[in-house]
């Protein structure tokens, strides 16, 4: 699901699963979980999963998407929003629902 174009903006978390660990493995052809619309908090790319069954049962994913504008314009050593979404679904498979349009965790206002 990467970087299609060369740039971060269209890297996708993918899904692979098997009966062995010495495969066949198999994906589904979409990624779990989309950006945002365009100009939304969320909308450069869906990346860097965390993975956890929670205790509510359900299947977390916390993703770490970023925007677009503020990726392309910031400089430094660290770069992007430093903010977090999450997800859930009732299986690992999804579909995956965000469970807010703004992030459930927010490190952008800490300094460098």
């Amino acid at each position: 699901m990467g970087n299609s174009n060369g740039k971060t903006n269209t890297k996708r978390i993918g899904l692979a699963v098997s009966k062995s660990l010495d495969g066949e493995w198999k994906r589904p052809d979409r990624p779990l979980l989309l950006p945002g619309k365009q100009g939304a908090w969320d909308d450069h790319c869906t990346t860097n999963p965390a993975f956890v069954k929670g205790s509510d049962g359900k299947y977390w994913l916390f993703i770490n998407p970023g925007t677009l504008g503020e990726y392309e314009t910031q400089k430094g050593t660290v770069r992007g929003n430093r903010k977090y979404g999450l997800a859930k679904a009732d299986s690992p498979m999804g579909p995956y629902k965000k469970v807010s349009e703004n992030p459930v965790i927010d490190f952008s206002k800490l300094t460098q």
